[in-house]
């Protein structure tokens, strides 16, 4: 099953009036109609991003983009694997080596890690025989530097299917069941849907629950979502080891805000005042800045707080691409950060790169 809630309503709307906040670039794909999925930014140069298709017809992608100049350029290529696989989501070390973590869309269970370590020329799947096998279906992969790194999938044999690696991904060990939360009956965990802080690495499921682990994925607990057993806990984020925000997503209905503000332990619903998007949110590393995106009829633009969600102030509502609305973003800091968005045109957009001109010194104090 596609487990990302993926809004088709985003192919609906026009072009709006865009703010300075982010610069259109070309993305590259090759398929019109793909965005960006995940967005991985490893330093001020590089960036890399994969592709989901938003064309509606559901096609099954294996494409990258790749910048290395800072965003001024983007170069498109494909993660030559079988087209039943699409991604999951992207880990990138540097310029030249990342992680790809992709799924069987048409068996609908199956897949694995692919590495790339010539800046996305090659990829090779990696781990083979190891880690996940034709019941798995893998949705996390992040690498906290370039030998240290952990990968997550939906339950499998009774338990969460979770492994880390200490040795660059050339071997993994799987966390024991007794390490692990046991899955409520039907839970699951969604793909790209996690954040980490230091050794610290939450996910969320589709049972409103979210998992943490302090310790670099070895050991794990589980706290419940208030208001949110039947809902998915689509976008989570964390400021630091202690504050946080999570999107609550219901099959159908209105998605809810909550706040921690003691490592994920508690949540709080939120009342925002101001426009908060409800498609993403994410805190910029090192600052007190957090940015939401929305891509649906009901909220696409892009929002800033610097007050841990309680207000927000509009960037855009709607966008600025030839189709509105923003479906991801990534930062490294303050200064490098990038919005993924429908590239109908993928010769004119689809990245937006950020520009921090938008704050004040007041905010980032």
């Amino acid at each position: 099953m596609i487990k990302r809630l993926l809004l088709t309503s985003m192919l609906l709307g026009g072009l709006a009036a865009s703010a300075q906040t982010w610069t259109m670039q070309n993305v590259g794909f090759i398929s019109a109609g793909a965005y960006p999925f995940d967005i991985s930014v490893p330093d001020a140069n590089s960036a890399w991003c994969v592709a989901y298709d938003g064309s509606g017809a559901a096609a099954n992608l294996q494409e990258f983009s790749r910048t290395i100049d800072g965003g001024t350029t983007w170069t498109a290529g494909l993660v030559t694997t079988g087209t039943n696989l699409a991604f999951s989501c992207i880990s990138a070390i540097d310029a030249d080596t990342a992680y790809a973590m992709m799924y069987d869309a048409d068996a609908g269970a199956g897949g694995g890690i692919f590495k790339t370590t010539d800046g996305g020329a090659n990829w090779a799947q990696i781990a083979v025989g190891l880690i996940f096998d034709g019941n798995s279906f893998p949705n996390v992969v992040h690498f906290f530097d370039a030998q240290n790194g952990f990968a997550m999938g939906d339950p499998n044999g009774g338990y969460f299917e979770i492994y880390t690696t200490n040795d660059f991904g050339t071997s993994w060990n799987r966390v024991p069941t007794g390490s692990i939360p046991a899955p409520l009956a039907g839970e699951y965990g969604i793909v790209n849907d996690f954040d980490v802080v230091g050794q610290t690495i939450w996910f969320g499921t589709n049972k409103g629950r979210v998992f943490k682990s302090d310790d670099g994925g070895l050991n794990w607990t589980a706290v419940s979502v208030p208001a949110s057993a039947s809902r998915t806990i689509s976008a989570i984020g964390f400021r630091d080891a202690n504050t946080g925000l999570c999107i609550s997503t219901p099959t159908s209905g209105t998605a809810t805000a909550y706040t921690s503000t003691d490592g994920g332990a508690t949540w709080t619903l939120l009342s925002p005042a101001g426009p908060m998007f409800l498609s993403e949110v994410d805190n910029i590393p090192g600052t007190n800045v957090w940015v939401s995106c929305g891509a649906s009829t009901v909220g696409r633009g892009s929002s800033y707080s610097t007050d841990d969600g309680a207000s927000w102030v509009g960037i855009d509502t709607s966008g600025q691409g030839t189709m509105d609305g923003y479906t991801e973003v990534g930062f490294l800091d303050i200064n490098t950060g990038y919005a993924g968005g429908f590239a109908v045109d993928q010769l004119t957009d689809g990245v937006y790169k950020w520009d921090a001109g938008i704050l004040s010194a007041k905010d980032l104090s």
